[in-house]
This record gives C-alpha cells, structure tokens and sequence, in this order.
C-alpha cells in the first residue's frame, strides 16, 4: 500500500506532463474546464469545513485570472509567468481583505463576501479597455499555442 500511493501520484504527473503533447485542444479545453471547477468546489469546500460560507472566491478566481491574462496578452507576460502573477495578486488582495472580512461571522460573513464578489463583476464589466467589459477579454492564442487547422474544421 505504501508503493501505490506514490506510484499513483507519478502516473497523474506523467499524463499532466503528457496531456498537452499527445491531445488536440478540445481535450485539453475539457481537462482545463474540469480541473477549473475541481478548483473552486475545493476552495469552497476548505471555508465551510470552518463554518464559513463563502461567495467571494470566484471573485479572486477570477482577479486572478484576468490579471494573469492581461499580463500575458497586453504586456507579452510568458503565459506561465502570468498565472503565476495572476494567483500572487488574487492572493495578496485576499490576505488585505480577509484581514478584515474574516473576523465577521455567520451571515455578516456571507453577505459581506458576496458584495465583495459583486464589487469585482461591477469593476472588471466597467472597465472596457483594461478586461473587454461584458464580453471578456479576447486572446488569441492559448498558452500551448493549438491551432484548428481546415481539415480539423472539415471533418467535424
């Protein structure tokens, strides 16, 4: 039993590692997708294991995620590098305000993280140059840079 824990663990890491280089892009778009909402179920998972319940993570998911992007498509940021920013920003505002919104308990808790999540969606829709405002940003290429060739376009 000991063997298979971390022998489980190298076959994960080896299809992570291999994922990108023998799949086509929608595979990896569903990977991604999947392990997207394995990561906010976890995230809300670990504040009600405290008695918390939370609605401001998807606010820093996505803080993180649209400064991760804009550092990589509008400063030419390595995309890695900018997830890597994206989750420093998204964690330091969390830790400035968790500061003050964590000491709240019970429903004050609840509502006031929900505001926070609202106040995120309300700057990040209006601000049009900086995120794309309602529409989101627009990146063209993807950090693996696939492309959908005509052959892939005229089969399906």
């Amino acid at each position: 039993m000991k063997i298979a824990k971390p022998l489980l663990i190298l076959i994960a890491l080896a299809a992570a590692i291999l994922l990108p280089i023998m799949t086509e892009a929608y595979f990896i778009s569903i990977a991604i997708t999947i392990l997207t909402f394995m990561t906010l179920a976890l995230s809300w998972d670990m504040m009600l294991r405290t008695g918390q319940l939370s609605f401001g993570t998807a606010g820093f998911f996505g803080l993180g995620g649209y400064t991760g992007i804009i550092a990589a498509a509008d400063f030419g940021v390595n995309p890695v590098i900018g997830i890597v920013l994206g989750g420093l920003v998204a964690g330091g505002i969390a830790l400035i305000l968790g500061m003050a919104i964590l000491r709240l308990r019970g429903l004050y808790f609840a509502i006031t993280t929900m505001a926070l999540a609202s106040v995120f969606m309300v700057i990040i829709r209006n601000l049009h140059r900086l995120t794309g405002g309602p529409s989101g940003k627009i990146v063209y290429n993807t950090l693996f840079n696939y492309t959908v060739s005509n052959k892939q376009i005229s089969n399906n």
